[in-house]
């Protein structure tokens, strides 16, 4: 179990399928767990994340997974897949515009150390 969480807690959390109104949620936890001066994907900010995120989401939805306490808040995600050489076309097809298009428009941001 880890460090800080209560045993209650662990039993209490709900897994459910991830929904679009998560992703938010998704995000947040995501960058507070991994900021961007630990990952290359979250250099690029959370609009990015949000897409890749949510682009992987829908390549296998029944892979992505959202953990809820009892209150109903989002504690824990995870996404995967059954075919990593589908998802890898995938995501390169939805980013190889959205991506340069991003970053000349601002929606993604690079930030450095």
């Amino acid at each position: 179990m880890p460090d800080g969480l209560p045993a209650e807690g662990v039993a209490a959390t709900r897994i459910s399928p991830l929904r679009a109104e998560d992703l938010d949620a998704v995000v947040d936890l995501h960058l507070r767990y991994r900021p961007a001066d630990t990952t290359m994907l979250t250099r690029f900010g959370p609009r990015f994340v949000r897409d890749l995120i949510a682009g992987i989401a829908a390549a296998d939805p029944e892979l992505a997974l959202v953990g809820r306490d009892g209150a109903g808040r989002i504690v824990a995600y995870a996404l995967g897949t059954t075919d990593y050489a589908r998802l890898r076309r995938r995501l390169l097809r939805r980013f190889l515009i959205r991506f340069p298009l991003g970053l000349l428009t601002g929606r993604y941001r690079v930030t450095f150390g």
